[in-house]
């Protein structure tokens, strides 16, 4: 297997000196270090479950706030001067609307070297806001959140001045996890991965312990540039701790959500009046989420009947008790994003930052009324804001404003559902009288962005009317990620350029769905593997292009087989298959399977929109 760094950009003295050794995982085909010799799992869901829950494997439980001053004592006392947190709102940066990393409140000006840091070295905790994943909150207990607090700790290394690199980055890890929370060395992974983004990229180890992702050490040293990778003058110590992964670890808790909220968490399950589940049964049921990711091709119905099975648990069961849960989860989580953006001053509209805010309301006002709590919205909010506003104080000076915004949102809500709904009426019976019998994905992101009309009230428009709609779970992601800064486009364009530069030595790949676009099922040797990329000598998936995306299906090979997710087409004619599951070797020849099914059901949409 290539990798976009060489092996020696992930050596250290300080892991070979402990005894870590170089393996790599049978399922995912990621290398990691590791002081088990013969250890061929790398250890990070969803290779493995969660072997935390319902456990207590740290010195101390600690809460979500001692976690963040440990973090902060612990860099403070190694000569890291403590930063206040910048707003989650990037009003500094014309590229970005919202704060994903602690990185970026320092891109690109001080990574670039135009100005200097605010110290050097540094460490902060920054609240940060992904939307990305928004329709994953709750289904996995708390390893997706949109609002979350990155732990930071950073130097910036100039020509004439070095602070420090890899070896003490990798040397404060393993103290600081082993030292303040007493996780036995055995128990460290380090799994080599890449960073990319913001136009910077770099090698990066992601550590692991117990199933669960920690942190990420980040080594950025080159800028992407027309497919080159460019040295930087200035080399970066870019990380990521996660605050609420340590919490979630530390009390051994089912959800991350019961680590997090502390006294929040039971006074809004009191407000939403769900009974409480059974500790036993959310115990045997936590692990299993991590095996399992949710995504655009697996309904969340998929999901469920997956974990029953692995877990023994009775789907009826999950049905009934674990679901309402979730939305518990999924509540605290984007009411926390809102109070933090609105407490910016952001004001709700179909602009910028204001549709992410819009988006976020709306959403979880349709989660309300699925359970008929829509009236609990405003208490939820002024909730967060007195429990958060204890750390910043900005939430509770803004709670009126706050309030009185969501509140005017949620009545525009109200006439936008009262007026868009007769509107959709009229545009599905004009499709079905046209033939289509099926609402495109495309018009329900089209009314949604235009009139507010979210996807459950265009499938009962649909239903009224004799068609079939159906969105994809991953609906309010989509559209998050349309309406999000350059940075995400550039970040997927800058890993796309790092794969052409892996590849580059291959040979175009062999289109032949052009010649056999009614076939499923190809033979094909296999060139190249990445990670999670697999390069044919020739193939039957469409890549992404023309407006449609890309085929999925499965590649099978003599060791077994893997999804294929996602297909893309990149420079020289090379065609890339982002796959899950166990990896062919170099040079084997493999079987391709084509989801015709969907294929023809992408088709339809595609055509019906053009």
């Amino acid at each position: 297997m290539k990798s976009s760094f060489p092996p020696a950009a992930y050596e250290t003295n300080f892991l070979k000196e402990r005894g870590y050794v170089r393996r790599r995982c049978k399922y995912c085909g990621s290398y990691f270090w590791t002081l088990d010799s013969d250890r061929d799992i790398c250890g990070e869901s969803p290779c493995v479950p969660y072997s935390f829950v319902g456990k207590s494997l740290t010195k101390a439980r600690f809460s979500f706030k001692e976690v963040k001053e440990i973090f902060l004592k612990f860099f403070e006392k190694r000569g890291h001067e403590v930063i206040a947190p910048y707003p989650v709102v990037a009003r500094w940066r014309s590229d970005l609307f919202l704060v994903p990393a602690s990185i970026a409140v320092f891109q690109p000006h001080v990574t670039s070297g135009i100005s200097p840091p605010p110290a050097n070295p540094l460490v902060i905790i920054q609240p940060c806001i992904r939307l990305e994943d928004v329709d994953k909150v709750g289904l996995t207990f708390g390893r997706h959140l949109t609002c979350f607090s990155m732990g930071g700790h950073h130097a910036f290394n100039y020509p004439d001045k070095e602070v420090y690199w890899k070896e003490k980055t990798v040397e404060y890890y393993h103290e600081f996890i082993m030292k303040e929370f007493g996780i036995p060395e055995e128990e460290l992974i380090y799994k080599e991965a890449v960073w990319s983004g913001g136009g910077n990229a770099g090698p990066c180890f992601e550590t692991i312990s117990y199933g669960l992702e920690l942190a990420t050490l980040v080594f950025m040293q080159y800028k992407t540039l027309n497919s080159e990778l460019i040295e930087l003058p200035i080399r970066t110590v870019d990380t990521g701790y996660g605050m609420e992964r340590f919490a979630w670890l530390s009390q051994g808790t089912p959800s991350c959500f019961d680590a997090v909220y502390g006294e929040l968490y039971p006074r809004v399950e009191k407000l939403i009046g769900f009974p409480k589940v059974e500790q036993r049964l959310l115990e045997k049921y936590s692990p299993y989420t991590a095996l399992v990711v949710p995504k655009a091709e697996m309904s969340v119905m998929k999901i469920r009947e997956e974990i029953s099975k692995m877990s023994g648990i009775p789907l009826d069961v999950i049905i009934e008790e674990i679901s309402p849960l979730e939305k518990i989860y999924a509540l605290l989580d984007f009411t926390k994003s809102i109070a933090f953006i609105m407490s910016e001053g952001v004001v709700p509209s179909n602009v910028r930052v204001g549709y992410l805010a819009r988006l976020l309301i709306r959403k979880t006002y349709r989660l309300l009324m699925s359970i008929g709590h829509e009236d609990k919205l405003l208490d939820l909010l002024d909730l967060q804001l007195n429990y958060w506003g204890r750390e910043y104080p900005n939430l509770r000076e803004m709670r009126d404003e706050v309030l009185d915004l969501v509140e005017t949102e949620v009545e525009k809500f109200k006439e936008t559902i009262s007026k868009g709904s007769s509107y959709v009426e009229r545009e599905l019976s004009a499709m079905k009288k046209s033939g289509i019998v099926e609402v495109p994905i495309d018009f329900m992101i089209k009314v949604y962005d235009e009139r507010g009309i979210t996807p459950d009230i265009v499938e009962s428009i649909a239903e009224k009317v004799g068609m079939k709609a159906k969105a994809p779970e991953n609906f309010y992601g989509l559209v998050a990620s349309r309406h999000l800064s350059a940075e995400r486009a550039r970040v997927e364009k800058d890993w796309m350029k790092l794969l052409e530069e892996v590849f580059k030595d291959l040979p175009a790949t062999e289109q032949i769905y052009y010649e056999k676009p009614f076939e499923s099922r190809f033979t094909a040797k296999v060139l190249g593997v990445h990670g999670k990329y697999i390069v044919l000598d020739k193939t039957l998936f469409y890549p992404e292009g023309g407006g449609a995306i890309s085929d999925t299906g499965r590649i099978k090979h003599s060791k077994g087989e893997c999804k294929v997710l996602d297909v893309q087409l990149l420079g020289g004619g090379i065609i890339v298959h982002k796959v899950e599951g166990s990896l062919p070797e170099v040079g084997e020849i493999v079987e391709g399977f084509i989801d015709m099914e969907r294929r023809y059901a992408v088709m339809r949409h595609h055509t019906a929109t053009h």
